[in-house]
């Protein structure tokens, strides 16, 4: 993010068509306070994207006293 949360964290989830990838909630991206980025994320559970499936970024928490701002997904498939 651009500007960095305050009071609580940024988390985004990452769908494939609808349905979450992390399997375990505490895997999604996470921004902690202050911080303006989640690093690298690796612990889903979807590996695959079928043919005509759709990738979608929810944001679920945008920070409590600041909100995070200018929010940046950057998702590598291979």
């Amino acid at each position: 993010v651009g500007t960095a949360p305050t009071g609580s964290a940024v988390i985004v989830d990452v769908n494939v068509s609808g349905t979450t990838i992390f399997g375990t909630q505490a895997n999604r991206p996470t921004i902690a306070v202050a911080g303006t980025t989640s690093g690298k994320v690796t612990g889903f559970s979807t590996a695959v994207i079928p043919s005509g499936g759709t990738i979608t970024v929810d944001v679920d928490q945008i920070g409590s006293t600041l909100t995070g701002a200018d929010l940046v997904a950057q998702i590598d498939v291979y």
